[in-house]
C-alpha cells in the first residue's frame, strides 16, 4: 500500500491553513509518508524569519492518505 502526503502551513494566531499542498511522490509505507512531512515542516519553518514564525504562530499540519483513497 502505498501513501501521498498532504500539507498544510497554518497560522494559529488566526486559526486558517493554507490550501493543501498534495505531494506528488508516493511512498511505500506510513512510516515514510510521516518521516517526509517532519522533514517538509522542519526545512519550511526554519526557512522562515523568526518573528514571522513567532508573530503569526505558524507550523504545518498533515496526513497521509492511502494513494487509492486520495
Amino acid at each position: 500500500m502505498k501513501f501521498t502526503l498532504i500539507i498544510w502551513v497554518c497560522t494559529f494566531l488566526y486559526n486558517e491553513c493554507s490550501p493543501p499542498i498534495q505531494h506528488q511522490k508516493l511512498y511505500p509505507n506510513w512510516k515514510q509518508c510521516v518521516d517526509a512531512a517532519y522533514d517538509y515542516s522542519i526545512t519550511f519553518l526554519t526557512q522562515q524569519n523568526i518573528e514571522d514564525v513567532n508573530n503569526m504562530k505558524l507550523a504545518t499540519k498533515f496526513v497521509c492518505k492511502e494513494a487509492d483513497s486520495v
